[in-house]
Order: structure tokens, then C-alpha cells, then sequence
């Protein structure tokens, strides 16, 4: 990593978060070894009759002083049905495809992580607009019901459109705001592994 990075002091950890099953587990990390946290991590595998299965890992700030690389960009969702015999399937995507291939609603505004590589770099005034990040997302195919004659089975494929890209390392960057305005970078090293499995290998905050 390149940047404003003077003072940097690294922490090798390579912490595991493995999700096994239906629940929940999440993991809290001192990044300045103060005594007290300041990143959580949540890792959460579920299933509903009404949403079907659903997988997610999301890193949050436990300090307000502490904002997370990001940028601020619309959010589209895209639609498509196609009809088989009586089924009718609804696609919904975060990109379009030939499956997908309509606009079904633009959200305006919305934070994304903004995930860097080992090259990249790290400045006090790049943007730091959240508190929070998804990690991983990807909720499936939904509840069947029925539409006069023919039964509708949304399918939705919002499979991990702003989130780590599985099996790669990534760095995200933190700020950390004191009560006068003064500021200390820091990164994460991540690996997501799969929907269910985090590698967290490193931390570093400048001292």
C-alpha cells in the first residue's frame, strides 16, 4: 500500500470467521490496541419460507470517530421474466443480462466500499462516508405464490454486487478522527473465501 502511510504499525492476526451452518457469529478487532474495540465483524446464514436463503457478511465501525473508504454512486435494479408452461420466473439483478435485461427501480445515493489492492493507495483526503460495509450479500431464489393462472417464483440475484470478490485479497482503509480534527489512517487485509467463510490476515494503524 502507497499513500499517506508514515508510522504505519502492522498486526499479522489471520483470524478465520467460518459459518457452518443456519445462525450467526460475529468478531470484534482493537485496531490501536486501546482495550477497546473499534471494527466488528458479522456473519449471518439464514433461510425464510417468504425470502428464502439469504448470506451475508458485513464489517462496521464501533467507534463514530472511525469511517470506512467508500464513495457515494445510484444503485440500479434490474428485472426480467420469462414464462415456462404456468411458471412465470422474476429475475432481479444488480446488473443487466440478457435475463435481466429492464430497469426496475434506481436507488440515488447509496455507500459502497471502495476496496483497494496492494498497490494502491491510502490518503487522509480520499472519501470516508460510512460506518459500515457488506463484505458479501446474496440472497436467492424467494416464495412461490400464485398470480391467476400461473405461479410466480422470484428469483433474486443480488449475489455480492459491491462486495469482496471471492477468493481475492483486499485492503479496505479506516480513518480514524480525533476530537480536534486530527487524522490516522489504517487498513484491513481481507480474503472472503466463500458465502460463509472470512479470512481477516492483517491489520495496520499508524502509532
Amino acid at each position: 500500500m502507497a499513500g499517506e502511510l508514515a508510522g504505519m504499525v502492522s498486526t499479522p492476526i489471520d483470524t478465520v470467521l467460518y459459518l457452518a451452518n443456519l445462525g450467526y457469529i460475529n468478531w470484534t478487532f482493537d485496531l490501536d490496541q486501546d482495550g477497546i474495540p473499534d471494527v466488528e465483524i458479522f456473519m449471518q446464514s439464514s433461510y425464510t419460507l417468504g425470502a428464502g436463503p439469504y448470506q451475508a457478511t458485513w464489517l462496521k465501525t464501533l467507534d463514530p470517530a472511525i469511517s470506512l473508504r467508500s464513495y457515494m454512486a445510484s444503485d440500479t435494479t434490474f428485472v426480467g421474466r420469462d414464462t415456462l408452461g404456468t411458471l412465470v420466473y422474476v429475475d432481479y439483478s444488480c446488473m443487466a443480462s440478457e435475463e435481466t435485461p429492464n430497469v426496475s427501480y434506481i436507488d440515488p445515493d447509496k455507500s459502497h466500499p471502495w476496496f483497494l489492492d496492494a498497490g494502491d493507495s491510502l490518503w487522509v483526503h480520499d472519501e470516508f462516508i460510512t460506518d459500515s460495509v457488506a463484505l458479501y450479500y446474496d440472497f436467492g431464489p424467494g416464495h412461490q405464490y400464485q398470480d391467476g393462472d400461473y405461479t410466480i417464483i422470484p428469483n433474486s440475484n443480488f449475489v455480492n454486487c459491491q462486495g469482496l470478490p471471492l477468493g481475492t485479497e483486499k485492503f479496505l482503509g479506516l480513518k480514524f478522527t480525533g476530537v480536534e480534527n486530527e487524522t490516522r489512517l489504517a487498513w484491513i487485509r481481507m480474503k472472503q473465501v466463500s458465502a460463509n467463510e472470512l479470512h481477516v490476515l492483517e491489520f495496520s494503524v499508524q502509532d
